[in-house]
């Protein structure tokens, strides 16, 4: 468990920043490094920061008895593509901003992010039209 085995599934870039929050967020399973719920705000901003996109989020609880997927608060943003990085980068970090005030406040709560650098993003795969508030 922990960063040795996130070199399998992410990059370095991703790996960095995993590194940046590891004494905030908590490994479990092989591959999955949860942000509690107080943390995720300064993981969004932090990913911005380093050009990396958002494409989702997974809120979990996790308690002594283990870790349950909030299925109501989940989102994927991996349909926002764009035909430049910062635009996608910038409407998935906006995504995920207006989502994360949704999740309940609970320090048994934590989300998990499913990261996209440049380097793995397919620019005009499809375009997701975002509803105007």
């Amino acid at each position: 468990m922990g960063l040795d085995n996130l070199s399998d599934i992410s990059t370095e870039l991703e790996i960095s920043i995993i590194r940046e929050f590891a004494d905030k967020g908590v490994f479990g399973g092989k591959y999955e490094f949860y942000v509690p719920i107080s943390a995720a705000n300064d993981f969004i901003e932090h990913c911005r920061s380093r050009e990396v996109a958002i494409t989702g989020i997974e809120t979990v609880k996790i308690t002594e008895e283990g870790t349950s997927p909030l299925m109501d608060y989940i989102a994927d943003f991996s349909s926002v593509v764009e035909k430049d990085w910062s635009t996608q980068v910038c409407l998935t970090y906006n995504a995920s901003k207006t989502f994360l005030p949704h999740i309940p406040r609970d320090k048994n709560l934590f989300v998990t992010f499913t990261l996209m650098t440049r380097e793995e993003w397919k620019p005009g795969r499809h375009r997701m039209v975002l509803p105007a508030e």
